[in-house]
């Protein structure tokens, strides 16, 4: 476990798949992350690169070749290395290797890097393409959010939304579309049965930042999307968490072809070049 720490905040970031773990905010004394109980959810905040969600059959074809990706990608699975640590900061790296190649064919660097400020985090990543040829992937976040009452609790959007709903099957593929689920609206009430059906799922949002109102003496938090156009939000029905995701991409569709550059929402990113983006934790009073 990798600790950094300033003034108002201290955090602690795992080195398997860089997963934040903790985020103390020190004037509340409130643990904001999700403590990975693995009985309920056993994650606090997993990278999702190079997919979102589940691939259909777990398996797809790049450049005429079958590969199997597992659910939400490879960091998750990887040791980090540290590459530079100040006392409220840290960078962490991943590179490609003759595994991950076996998987996903395209030589990466991934960097987080992890930032305390006096209002909160800040996550920035850093992905470069090590190879020669075009690299495509998607790329999210997973921070889950502790919650003392889900009833009470709400998420607020930064700017009134009019969005469709995608829904999830029992395999973790997009199959439905809930057309006008949210009409010119800005506030989800967080229920015990809200992610009975799986993630809420919202794809070209507006809004470039989510506010959690939560119930009790708990501090808000507002996620900074830093232009992530899609959206998810889960937690396990009737567990004290949220999840706040900022995506680029989601889940395979139950129609999908299977080949990897079809997919819609992808990011591209040439040889040699490198892709900066991240998303901020901030306490709200």
């Amino acid at each position: 476990m990798i600790k950094i720490e300033n003034k108002y905040f201290s955090a602690g970031i795992r080195l398997k798949g860089a997963e934040l773990a903790s985020l103390h905010h020190k004037a509340s004394g409130c643990e904001l992350i999700w403590q990975a109980d693995p009985a309920i959810w056993g994650g606090s905040a997993p990278i999702l690169f190079p997919i979102i969600g589940k691939l259909k059959n777990d398996k797809t074809t790049i450049n005429g070749t079958e590969y199997e990706i597992p659910k939400h990608g490879l960091i998750r699975h990887m040791d980090a290395m540290p590459v530079e640590q100040t006392e409220d900061s840290v960078r962490l790296r991943f590179e490609s290797n003759v595994q991950t190649l076996e998987k996903y064919p395209f030589p990466f660097v991934f960097d987080a890097i992890f930032r305390l400020t006096e209002s909160g985090l800040a996550v920035d990543y850093e992905v470069t393409n090590s190879g020669d040829e075009t690299m495509r992937f998607t790329l999210g976040s997973h921070p889950a959010f502790a919650l003392d009452e889900v009833m009470g609790s709400s998420i607020e959007f930064s700017q009134p939304e009019t969005l469709d709903l995608y829904g999830l099957n029992s395999k973790g593929l997009i199959f439905k579309r809930v057309s006008r689920w949210f009409k010119r609206e800005t506030r989800i009430q967080l229920t015990d049965r809200i992610f009975n059906d799986d993630a809420l799922i919202f794809q070209n949002i507006k809004s470039h930042s989510i506010r959690l109102n939560t119930a009790g003496d708990r501090p808000d938090l507002e996620v900074d999307m830093r232009n992530h156009p899609h959206l998810g939000i889960w937690a396990k029905p009737g567990a004290k968490f949220v999840c706040i995701e900022p995506w680029y991409g989601f889940n395979d569709a139950s129609k999908s072809d299977g080949v990897f550059k079809n997919k819609p929402a992808m990011l591209t990113l040439s040889a040699g070049k490198t892709l900066q983006t991240g998303y901020s934790v901030i306490v709200r009073p």
